[in-house]
This record gives structure tokens, sequence and C-alpha cells, in this order.
């Protein structure tokens, strides 16, 4: 076979590879997408159902049967449905296949994780639209239901059943059933069928084009080729061949070639005279080029040796960056493994740079950092790190505020975890920089091989995972990497582009739940408070997307909207003639800026509103972050704005007596998690006590949040608190909700009921 036939066959065979390697890579990401959707749309679907945990616990047969009814229903790719309690016996199913299944939860499933898994069933499902292969395969997800109360607790009725989880809902969750459904895998592929065969049919395409371009350019290329390799032989062996004719007159690389072969015809006989005369004045230029090389050689190394020092360490620190680090913790792992040892990895965040940046300048920032490798290659001994051309180096520098050390030579997880503790200690102590005292707020995040990564790069993102945990829940202490920690970053992750690219009047919408005055047996008040309709995953709670969008920044706009969207409700409200004196809306700590007066203000003016009937409900811990421009822009809002001012959540964070007094505000709301602990405990009921009598000391108003049963109500009575926001009276509701509950005077009835 010829060349050219070979590399026209070699071509055309690569091509038609890479396009079915592409095409099957394709359709599984696909299919896998699906079956990602079909398990969220499940476990969406089962959240929303709230009668599962109370059904599972009575063993309610007609209830879970109406249950998986409605599941079947709602996803029409389902073929069966079951319900399990929590030793997994069957208590209902629906449709044939739960019967000749088995169960899709995996023994090594968590009990309180979803799990999916593809299952064999004895019979096969046909289907005409793949040929009318058989597949007796099914795709099967089994959900957890959880409970705050514990399965094995003796409870009489439903109602009390009810009573009980509201009670408990701050405690732990018990896996009280599953809930397991079946989905044919022939219905999940049928979906792919229409995309197969476009792509089957671009790959055709491909192919067809890539053999006509190779032919092409093959002919084009071996024939000329073929006169070049034989003139190149005859001169080679010393003969004097004649020129070469290339037709067409090609101007391209060959014609190029053919041109310096004619060139070394022709010029043969005259090298050939001159032999002697170039060979004495080669020797000369000989040894000028070596003198030339060798200073060349010299500054090739300079330079090589600085582009080493570029691309390899921080101007800032001298340390080791990113790139260095993973090249040797990738050896290091490597040792580790043939060692059959373990090795850690710390990263460590410097939270608070930022702020000397700003504070104190640039330059103090590049101090502190210095001073903070300083303080690192003191603190860690030489076995502990990374090492480089044979000399010590502590740390290396992976970010703008982080720094990275790797660990060598541990025997356990132990090690990593007390190494991290002195790292952490040593970095948190105050320093001085350019006559300041700066104190860094250092996190710590652990991770340790091969328990967490088998290669570099899967170490060093667990230990990041590890530290951005820790910036989240704002630990004094190194935090170790767990899978826990990775499933939550990854659903992070995902819910932050969501919002970021969601539309807040499709997505979002306000809820309203009323503050009753039981004393005059009126609606005083209400809050708003922000849900979110996710196109995909339904409701999903704020205490998960809030702090997102507040780490994003998305927080800003999004409480603009807020602010917008309860100012035209309250327009809407008193056009109505609806009694409702004050609308509460929280504010978190990121909009507390120049713009929000702004925003408010022209709110105000655009929904013609009194500026007394809007409550700004502030956290506790937006009052101890910066206290002086917070007071200024409080100061603003509640006497040039007029706005009313309330601290949510009071008792919770960390801020004293002296806040309350120093700050212009209107209202105190006491938190949940006291009302919840009177019951049981008679300390909380002390201190809910104590915060409302202090409230009443500084002329504050009150409002107890959280209140979900009549002796709740009792007690706080007694404490003197006459307002009441709670589930005792109302869950949050829509805005017509709301407005027929005002209209109908709905917590009457309850307020009757009490007496």
């Amino acid at each position: 076979m010829r060349i050219s036939t070979r590399f026209t066959v070699l071509s055309v065979s690569i091509t038609t590879l890479a396009a079915l390697i592409a095409l099957t890579a394709i359709l599984l990401s696909e299919f896998n997408s699906r079956k990602a959707i079909l398990n969220a749309d499940i476990a969406a679907r089962v959240a929303q159902g709230g009668e599962w945990a109370r059904a599972l616990h009575f063993s309610d047969v007609d209830g879970l049967q109406q249950e998986l009814e409605v599941l079947l229903l709602s996803e029409p790719l389902l073929a069966g449905a079951a319900s399990r309690n929590a030793a997994g016996d069957a208590l209902q199913m629906v449709g044939n296949e739960p019967t000749l299944l088995p169960r899709p939860r995996t023994p090594n499933a968590e009990a309180t994780s979803l799990s999916a898994t593809t299952l064999k069933g004895p019979g096969a499902m046909r289907s005409a639209m793949i040929g009318g292969l058989e597949l007796p395969y099914y795709y099967g997800i089994s959900v957890p239901i959880l409970s705050t109360v514990n399965p094995l607790t003796d409870i009489a009725d439903a109602e009390t059943y009810r009573v009980t989880a509201a009670r408990n809902s701050t405690g732990a969750r018990f896996v009280v059933g599953y809930v397991e459904v079946y989905a044919p895998l022939a219905r999940l592929l049928i979906d792919l069928l229409p995309r197969a065969n476009t792509l089957l049919v671009v790959v055709l395409i491909l192919v067809v084009v890539a053999f006509l371009f190779v032919r092409s350019t093959v002919r084009r290329i071996s024939r000329p080729m073929e006169q070049l390799a034989t003139t190149a032989d005859d001169i080679s062996s010393g003969k004097i061949p004649r020129a070469i004719n290339i037709s067409g007159h090609r101007h391209d690389e060959i014609g190029d070639i053919a041109n310096v072969l004619n060139g070394v015809i022709q010029g043969v006989h005259k090298m050939t005279a001159q032999l002697n005369v170039d060979r004495e004045l080669m020797s000369l230029q000989v040894d000028s080029a070596k003198k030339q090389l060798s200073v060349a050689e010299a500054q090739v190394n300079q330079t090589r040796n600085r582009l080493k020092r570029v691309a390899y360490f921080d101007p800032v620190t001298s340390l080791p960056n990113r790139r260095l680090m993973l090249e040797q913790l990738n050896m290091l792992m490597l040792i580790a493994q043939r060692e059959k040892r373990h090795l850690g990895v710390l990263v460590i965040d410097v939270e608070n740079l930022r702020r000397v940046n700003e504070s104190l300048g640039h330059e103090a920032g590049d101090s502190t950092l210095r001073t903070i490798a300083s303080r690192l290659k003191d603190c860690l001994r030489s076995s502990d790190v990374v090492s480089v051309d044979d000399a010590p180096n502590d740390i290396s520098r992976i970010g703008n505020n982080e720094f990275c050390a790797v660990l060598h030579g541990i025997n356990e997880t132990g090690d990593a975890i007390r190494t991290a503790s002195r790292v952490y200690n040593t970095l948190s102590a105050p320093m001085e920089i350019q006559g300041a005292s700066v104190a860094p707020v250092i996190k710590v995040g652990v991770a340790v091989a091969p328990e967490h990564g088998k290669r570099g790069e899967d170490l060093l993102r667990a230990a990041d995972i590890a530290v951005t945990a820790a910036r989240q829940r704002n630990l004094s202490e190194p935090l170790l990497f767990s899978r826990e920690l990775d499933d939550a970053g990854s659903e992070r992750f995902l819910l932050e582009a969501d919002l970021r690219k969601a539309n807040f009047d499709r997505e979002f919408e306000l809820h309203y739940q009323p503050q009753i005055d039981c004393d005059k047996g009126l609606v005083c008040g209400a809050e708003a408070l922000i849900r979110w309709n996710h196109p995909k995953l339904g409701n999903v709670p704020p205490f998960k997307f809030i702090p997102i969008a507040e780490e994003s920044g998305l927080i800003i706009d999004l409480g603009n909207w807020i602010i917008e969207r309860a100012f035209a409700d309250l327009a809407d409200f008193r056009e109505r003639r609806l009694d409702i004196s004050k609308l509460s809306i929280n504010i978190s700590a990121l909009q507390l800026t120049d713009e929000l007066i702004d925003v408010v203000r022209n709110a105000l003016t655009t929904h013609r509103l009194p500026a007394d009937s809007i409550q700004l409900e502030l956290t506790e811990s937006l009052l101890v972050q910066d206290v002086d421009a917070v007071l200024t822009k409080l100061g603003i809002l509640r006497n040039e704005v007029g706005v009313r001012l309330s601290v949510d959540d009071f008792g919770t964070g960390y801020s004293s007596l002296a806040y309350l007094a120093k700050f212009p505000l209107n209202e105190l709301k006491v938190d949940r998690s006291f009302v919840v602990g009177m019951e049981a405990d008679e300390s909380a009921a002390k201190v809910t006590g104590a915060i409302i009598a202090m409230a009443k000391q500084l002329g504050l108003e009150i409002v107890v949040e959280g209140v979900d049963n009549p002796l709740q109500l009792q007690r706080l009575g007694e404490f003197g608190a006459s307002v009441i926001q709670g589930f005792l009276f109302s869950r949050p509701l829509p805005k017509e909700a709301l407005t027929s509950y005002i209209e109908s005077q709905g917590w009457q009835d309850v307020l009757k009921s009490l007496d």
C-alpha cells in the first residue's frame, strides 16, 4: 500500500474515531444529565408532599397509597413507586415494578441521602423507537423521609404528632422511612434518539468531508514529493541530476524546496572550485561563532533563571507560587503512596487583608503578608513542608490572601490537625505594621491524603473547600475537610449560578406574616419574607439562598427588589383600606450603604407612603461591625428619612446593652430560639423575661416571633409581651391570602379559644 493511501486511511479513521467518541461522550453526558434532573425532580416532589413522615410513622397505608399515586401522576417517566419504613419493609406499592425489582438503595449509601442506581428486572420493556431492543433495566431512586420525631416514640394520633414535630423543629432529624420510585431506562433513552440521529448525521458528513479533503491534499503533495525525493537521492550519491520541473509553478513549500534543490544543482560546480578557500574561511567563522554562541548561551541562562523566578515564585514574599507548589505536591504524594504514609495540606486564608490594604495602604498589606510568611516558617518544621532544589520553602502563596503548607511524613490525620492548630494560634497573634497593631483574621482548612484525594489538585481542592466552609461558619479553629463539605459546596455553587441568572419578577415573591396585638385584638403589622420558586428545584428555603446572595454580592440587587415590591404591596394594602400600621423588611449588613438610603427614600416618594409605616429589621451582628459608620447611616434612616428601625433575632449574636442604648431603635424582636426553649428549660424562660423587661426599660416596642402554641403565648403574656408573630396565628401568606386573612379577622377565633 502506498504511503499516500495509508495516510488517507489513517486520517479518515482518526476523524471517524474522534467523531464517534465525541458522539458517545455527548450522549452519555445528556443521559447522565437527564438522570440528575430526574433525581432532583423526585426529591423536590417528595419534599413538597407534607404528609410522608406522618403516614410512615403511623403506617397509614391509605395515606401512603394516595401520596404514591400523586407522585406517579406528577412524573410520567415513572412506572412504579413504593414506600418503606426505616427498616426497609415495604408498606405500600403502586404499579407492577416495585414487586418485581430489587431496592434501589445501595448498602453503602448514607441513610439520610438520596440513593439512585440502575436495576435489572425479570421482564423487559420493548420500545419500537429503539429498534425493538428489549431493555430489562430500570433506574431506581430512593429518597429518605426525615422527621424531627423519633420513629420509636409512641404517639397517640396525628395531631399530637404534628405538635411534637413543631416543638422539635430545631432538634435532631430521624429517618422514618423511604420513598422509592422506578423509571424504565427505555423511557429515558427515547428522548435521546432525535439528538443521537442528528449527531450521527453530523459524524457522517464530517467523515465524508475529511476523506475528500485528505485525498485531495495527499494527491497534491505526494507526486511532487516523489520527484523531490528522487533528486535528493541523486545529489546524496554524488550524481548531478537535471533541474526539477514541478508542474503548475507552485509557490508553496514544495515549490520552495524545488527551487532550493535547483539552486544546489546549479551551484555544485562553483562550490567545488571554491572549496579550499571556503574551508579556510569557515574555520575563521566557526571560531567567531563559538565566542558569540558562548555569550548568547550565558544571556539565555540568565533570562531562563529570571523567567523561572517569575513563573514559580511570588514577587511579594519570595515564596513558591501555586504552580510550583502543585508540582512539588504531586511528587510528594507519589512518595507518600510508595511509603504508605499520610500527607497533609493546610490552606491559610488571611480574611482581613483587604481591610488592611484599604486602611493602611498596599505597602502595609505587603508587610503583613511578609510577616505572616515569616511566622509560618518559624512555626513549621522543615520536615513538614515542601522543599525545592534542596532548599526548604516552608510555605507557598497560592492566592492574594492565601498561603499553603504541605505536611509530609505525618503518621495520621491527628498530626495535621495539631499542626494546623499551632499555625492558627501563631498567625492569629497581633502584629505591629507601620506603627499600628494589626490582628490577622485567620481561617485554616485541612485536607489529608489519601483520604481526601489521590492527586495534588484534588487534595488542594479539598483544603480550599474546608477553608471556604471555615470562612462561612466564622470558625476560630482549623476545619478538616469532609465529603459533606464538598456536597454543600457543590450545591451552593449551582444555586449561586441559578441565582445570578434568575428572573426576580418571575421566580421570587413576597409572603407576609401578620403580627397580632393580643391586648387590642388587632393586626399591628406584618413582616415581608422572600420566597424563591426555583424553576427546577421548586421552593428553595431562604436559609439556603440568602447566605449565597450575601457572599456573592447579589443581596444588593435582591434587597432592592424586595424593597420595591414590599413598598408597592403596602401601597396596595392601604388603597384597599387594610389596617396594617407598619411593614417590616429585613436588611442585610451588605445593604447598609448610601445606596440603601436613596432606594428607601425614592420608594417612599414613588408609592406615597408615610415613612413611619416602614420598619427596617437589622440583624444583631450588623450592629457590632463598624459602629461609627453604622450609627451614622441608621441616624439618617431614622431621623432624616423617618423610617422605623428594629433589631431582629436579638440575643443570638454578640451585641451588648450598650448597643441597644446607643442606636436609634424603635423595636426589639425576641428570637424564636428563646420561645421554643421556654417550655423545656426554665433558664430560657427567665432569659426571655429578662430581655422583654430590659426592652421595656429602654422604651422599645417588643415583638416575639416563633410563637406556635397557646402555652408559649400564655407565658409571654406573663412577661408582658403582647405583640406576637408565629404559626399560632398564621404562617407567612402570599399577598392575596394576607388580604383575605385580615378582612376575615382570622386571628379572632384563636384569641377567643385562648380566653
